[in-house]
């Protein structure tokens, strides 16, 4: 299975630059998954990519996911990220930027658990950024840990979503039904 996606963000914002030239934003999705051995195994590669005119973000994820038993599945993900800025005139004049990496790649890992409780009821649990890995620039800029529960319901017309995430200490839920 293959998707694709791109979203131009703030359409019409076209912020103009120190250069005069106008800043366009975006955001970049692919991802292939494809299922080995059997539709057990399934291994998926994906690449995020937001760009603008001075800074990118590119992450480049590794999956595999596996059904371990009939109502329990797990996954395993790692992930590479990188952060950059471009060097321009901007730049080389600024003392504190002319001087610095302009660049920082880290990797951590993901892990989640998916468990059904019946034919219309799943519970899952994740972990993301469980290895520390820092992605600062000009300062140190450790990329946080995430946790995350949810439950989903599933009926003939819809599906109802509550979800727990805990990220820097803040536990945020969201209720959902599509």
């Amino acid at each position: 299975e293959l998707i694709t996606a791109y979203s131009a963000l703030y359409v019409g914002l076209n912020a103009q630059l120190f250069t005069g030239a106008e800043d366009r934003l975006g955001y970049h999705f692919v991802s292939y998954a494809h299922p080995i051995r059997t539709s057990k195994d399934v291994v998926a590669v994906s690449w995020l990519f937001f760009d603008s005119a001075f800074y990118d973000e590119q992450t480049y994820v590794f999956t595999y996911a596996k059904r371990l038993t009939p109502r329990l599945s797990g996954g395993v993900g790692t992930k590479v990220l990188h952060v950059g800025i471009a060097s321009n005139e901007y730049t080389r004049a600024d003392p504190d930027l002319a001087n610095a990496s302009l660049a920082q790649t880290g990797a951590t890992i993901d892990l989640s658990l998916l468990y059904a409780l019946s034919d219309t009821v799943q519970i899952g649990i994740s972990g993301e950024n469980l290895l520390p890995t820092e992605i600062g620039i000009l300062q140190t800029e450790d990329l946080p840990m995430k946790w995350g529960v949810g439950v989903a319901h599933r009926t003939e017309n819809w599906v109802r979503v509550i979800d727990f995430v805990w990220r820097n200490q803040r536990v945020n839920a969201k209720l959902d039904i599509n």
